[in-house]
C-alpha cells in the first residue's frame, strides 16, 4: 500500500454565530514534508506541553527545554523521512494550528500526531481535519484503524470514541526518553474497524 499525494484545499465552516450572524472559520489543508520540520517542531512544542503532563511524574517543564526541542526535532525529521508516513496540518493566516497523521509501519494504518492548537479548540478545527484526513483513500481502504491516546487526554478519547474508535488494550511506555528519570506513562490503544 501506498500513499498518494492530496492536493492542498481550503476549508470553510460555521463555527458559531454572534449577533445574529455566523461566524466562519476558515483553514488550509496542507500534507507537511521535511521543509516543514522547523515550523512543525516549534507547533508541537507547547502542544507536548499542554498534552502529556500527569500526576505520575511528567511535568511541564519536561517539554520546555532545549533538550526537548532537540528530542522531538530529530524524531519529527525521522518521521517524516519515512515513506509509510503521511502527516496534514490545518493552517491559519499561514500558521499551523492542528496537525494528523497516518503511519503504516504497522502493517495497518495509524493515526498519530494529532494535535490541535489551544487558541483554537472547540471551533471544529480537529473535527475537520479528522474528517479531511478519514477521507484519505488508504484509511478508506481499511479493514481497520488505530490509534494510541495518553490515559489522561479525556477530551481525545471522548472525541475519538464519538467518531467510533474503541479501546482495546492498554499500553505502558517509559516515556519520556531525554529525562534521567524513567517514567511509565500510561496509554489506551483505540482501533475502529470499518467494512
Amino acid at each position: 500500500v501506498r500513499f498518494s499525494h492530496r492536493r492542498n484545499i481550503t476549508i470553510k465552516w460555521c463555527c458559531g454565530t454572534s449577533q445574529k450572524k455566523e461566524l466562519i472559520f476558515m483553514a488550509d489543508i496542507q500534507e507537511l514534508n521535511i521543509a516543514n520540520l522547523d515550523e512543525l517542531t516549534e507547533f508541537l512544542l507547547p502542544q507536548y506541553a499542554n498534552t502529556y503532563p500527569n500526576e505520575r511524574g511528567i511535568t511541564r517543564e519536561m517539554f520546555e527545554n532545549e533538550v526537548f526541542y532537540h528530542h522531538l526535532k530529530g524524531y519529527l525529521e525521522v518521521r517524516l523521512g519515512e515513506r509509510d508516513i503521511q502527516l496534514y496540518c490545518a493552517k491559519k493566516d499561514n500558521e499551523i494550528i492542528a496537525t494528523i497523521g497516518i503511519s503504516l509501519e504497522k502493517g495497518f494504518p495509524e493515526l498519530w500526531a494529532f494535535y490541535v492548537d489551544n487558541k483554537v479548540q472547540n471551533q471544529g478545527v480537529g473535527r475537520k481535519l479528522f474528517e479531511h484526513t478519514m477521507e484519505n483513500p488508504i484509511l478508506k481502504e481499511a479493514k481497520r484503524i488505530e490509534l494510541t491516546v495518553a490515559k489522561d487526554s479525556l477530551r481525545a478519547i471522548e472525541f475519538y470514541k464519538r467518531n467510533g474508535f474503541n479501546i482495546i488494550r492498554e499500553e505502558e511506555w517509559d516515556w519520556p526518553s531525554w529525562v534521567d528519570v524513567v517514567i511509565k506513562n500510561q496509554y489506551w490503544v483505540m482501533e475502529i474497524l470499518t467494512d
